[in-house]
């Protein structure tokens, strides 16, 4: 027995090539000019009429986007129940589908602490320009992680295609609704709140902080698996300390801490004014992958009041001079002020009259 043929709209559905949460991606290809796309089946939640118009809407105005580092989406729908009963019930009925370019060369989750800066740089830039041509337009992308920045081939090597913009999260999530949309990894504090009205680029600028200290560092900006964990961290912790495994610029970090800002007006409020800022940042990685050694002069001077430490760093000082004590949580950019000895921390004898204090934090 031959299996039937599925057709949704234009497109006739190939293969699978791909689930998540929020449901399963096809290979399929468009009658008449056989061109390959991605077609992308998401099952609503029951009673769900006012999010399935907001997605309508949602998938009209990405639709409207014209840029070449941003997902195409060619058109979209609802799954009719007769395809459901073809599919044996794999594609439930009534689900909603879109059909979008298909980038098949993989995803930016796959280079993770591992992409030079030199490539994470143009990732980064291509990203910004793809969110100001949608900010400008009234398009918040809201879900914007490693996993949602897709490569596709070109004709001078694969290129950066953005995708998804919380499409698949606007279904089911109504303005009254608790869920949250979006990933609690990479989400802003107003989202985990649920205060849409103050979403906008800044909103998305936070997201591309928390997915640049991912590709440097090889890890999330904060720990822990569970989303309360998580949207604890996002509210109420500043980011620990900054610790890439590949090389990057100098000034990276400080970009960095201020798209992860908490409020809002304390971040970057355009992609714009973000792409201006790393562009003003040395082409050159200037600072290795691996965790820095602070030195203190005798006496201390004002320049080391601020220090950021953490687990395996150094902290050598003079044997005749003052201490500095950390007065704040380890873990975090220590603040220190001047202390008699003994210092804090283990002491590691040196023959040039130097002691090393190795700071274990826990």
């Amino acid at each position: 027995m031959t299996n039937p043929t599925l057709e949704l709209g234009a497109f006739r559905l190939l293969e699978p090539i791909g689930r998540g949460g929020m449901g399963e991606v096809w290979r399929a290809q468009q009658r008449g000019s056989k061109q390959a796309v991605a077609l992308k089946i998401v099952a609503l939640e029951e009673g769900t009429p006012t999010s399935l118009e907001g997605f309508r809407q949602e998938v009209r105005a990405v639709a409207a986007l014209d840029h070449p580092a941003i997902v195409q989406i060619y058109d979209h729908g609802l799954v009719p129940a007769r395809l459901a009963a073809l599919s044996e019930g794999r594609i439930p009925a009534q689900a909603a589908w879109f059909a979008m370019e298909l980038a098949e060369k993989g995803s930016l989750a796959q280079h993770t602490g591992t992409l030079p800066w030199s490539g994470l740089r143009e990732v980064l830039l291509a990203l910004l320009d793809a969110l100001a041509h949608a900010h400008a337009r009234g398009v918040v992308h809201r879900d914007l992680k490693p996993a949602n920045v897709l490569f596709a081939p070109g004709l001078d090597g694969d290129e950066i295609k953005l995708s998804d913009f919380g499409l698949a999260h606007a279904l089911g999530r109504t303005r009254g609704s608790t869920s949250l949309a979006g990933t609690p990894t990479h989400m802003a504090p107003e989202q985990f709140l649920g205060r849409w009205r103050a979403f906008g680029p800044w909103t998305d600028l936070y997201a591309l902080g928390c997915l640049a200290w991912e590709m440097c560092c090889g890890r999330s900006v904060f720990d822990g698996k569970e989303v309360s964990q998580q949207m604890q961290a996002h509210l109420q912790e500043e980011p620990g300390r900054f610790r890439p495994t590949v090389d990057v610029p100098i000034g990276l970090e400080a970009w960095l801490r201020c798209l992860l800002s908490k409020r809002p007006e304390d971040r970057f409020q355009r992609a714009a004014d973000a792409a201006y800022a790393l562009l003003g940042l040395p082409e050159r990685a200037e600072i290795k992958g691996q965790a820095a050694t602070l030195i203190a002069t005798s006496p201390p001077t004002q320049a080391l009041t601020w220090a950021s430490l953490g687990p395996g760093d150094t902290l050598i000082h003079q044997l005749n001079a003052p201490a500095w004590e950390p007065v704040t949580k380890p873990g975090k950019a220590l603040r220190c002020k001047r202390v008699l000895p003994p210092l804090p921390a283990v002491l590691v004898g040196d023959p040039a009259g130097v002691v090393a204090f190795d700071v274990g934090l826990d």
